[in-house]
């Protein structure tokens, strides 16, 4: 069996738009969240694969929930933009500040991989996790 796994791809919302998009998300983060919970009490990983850009609300819910978080190279990953929390901090930011490299330095993805090795990095981590022998790589 395949563990379950999600593709996170989102920017954020026009302004005419934020509205109604927190109130969808007020109302799906909540279950997602409980299913991913589900998920983890049958002991089934679940993947989460950030790709560019990942950002607002999907990063505050099911995109970092993952048991194995994976991101492609140079992804802009955050809930809020740069300026965002720059004001809101008071401090200026690392230039490499909410990409891939830097949340991986930082503890919050467990790798990074080009979209032309996911396939095998993942066939890879499924099967560890799941104690089966390792397939070979395809090219």
């Amino acid at each position: 069996m395949v563990p379950p796994h999600a593709i996170a791809d989102a920017g954020a919302q026009p302004q005419s738009e934020r509205v109604q998009c927190w109130g969808r998300a007020a109302a799906v983060a909540p279950r997602t969240s409980a299913k991913l919970a589900q998920l983890a009490e049958a002991g089934l990983p679940y993947i989460s694969l950030c790709t560019d850009p990942t950002t607002g609300g999907t990063t505050a819910s099911y995109a970092m929930l993952g048991d194995i978080n994976i991101a492609e190279p140079g992804a802009l990953i955050g809930f809020a933009g740069p300026r965002v929390v720059k004001e809101a901090t008071g401090k200026d930011l690392p230039d490499d500040f909410q990409t891939s490299e830097f949340l991986l330095e930082h503890g919050f993805l467990d790798f990074i991989v080009h979209r032309k090795a996911l396939k095998n990095k993942v066939n890879l981590y499924i099967d560890l996790i799941q104690n089966k022998a390792v397939r070979e790589a395809v090219s």
